[in-house]
């Protein structure tokens, strides 16, 4: 595979937008999302394995996740938790916050030939833009960062991925949207966009998972979307 990223073949030349997921996608995030919830959970004595909090909750919203705990635990966890997850997340980020792999060098060549690129996520802003600053990648999105605080309801609901769309100045069906869990690429195909699945190789997730939620086709590696090479 040719690693020079010049041109961006994948993504069609009139794309409205390219609209991407955080967690998981731009940001290596997930494993610090669930020790972030293993910290707050584990003093109310619901001690989950990192592995399964990863495995059922990863794409989930913090309010959701409290929601199916409260439900199958009968510890009652109030609203304040998602605060307390939110802080944890954001000071586990502050120091471990990393790029996926190639992610900086992929989306600075999609800027580069013109394209508008824009976050849709079911973080907080507060969480998303300093993850994003922390990776070198806040340049390329400026305030275009759709969030599930910014919604009526997360995803898989077609929300944040609208109100990317309508950062971006764009129509839903003009957009391309980058996704990493069923949940994320349900929603944008529920607002109407083409959907990329990625699949890194810790995926969670199988290639299988993410077209049965409606992925056009799914990449293993993000320089897949400026080389033009579909799996």
């Amino acid at each position: 595979m040719n690693h020079e990223l010049v041109s961006p073949l994948l993504i069609p030349r009139r794309v409205g937008a390219v609209i991407f997921d955080c967690d998981g996608t731009l940001i290596d995030s997930e494993l610090i999302n669930a020790k972030a919830l293993q910290s707050v959970l584990e003093p109310q004595g619901l001690h989950i394995p990192i592995e399964t909090l990863q495995q059922r909750f990863t794409g989930i919203d913090n309010k959701s996740i409290l929601r199916q705990l409260n439900d199958e635990s009968g510890v009652r966890l109030s609203l304040d938790f998602e605060m307390q997850i939110e802080s944890a997340t954001y000071e586990i980020s502050a120091s471990l916050a990393k790029p996926m792999p190639w992610a900086n060098q992929v989306v600075a060549a999609l800027a580069e030939a013109g394209t508008v690129l824009t976050v849709a996520s079911n973080s907080s802003y507060r969480n998303v833009e300093m993850m994003l600053k922390q990776a070198g990648l806040i340049e390329f999105f400026e305030s275009r960062i759709a969030t599930r605080d910014r919604v009526a309801a997360p995803k898989p609901a077609p929300d944040v991925f609208i109100l990317a769309a309508k950062l971006s100045n764009a129509s839903p069906a003009d957009c391309v949207a980058i996704e990493d869990s069923p949940a994320g690429v349900a929603a944008a195909c529920i607002a109407g966009m083409t959907v990329i699945g990625y699949r890194p190789p810790e995926s969670l997730f199988t290639s299988t998972e993410l077209k049965g939620a409606g992925a056009s086709f799914v990449i293993g590696d993000l320089r897949l979307l400026v080389d033009g090479v579909t799996i």
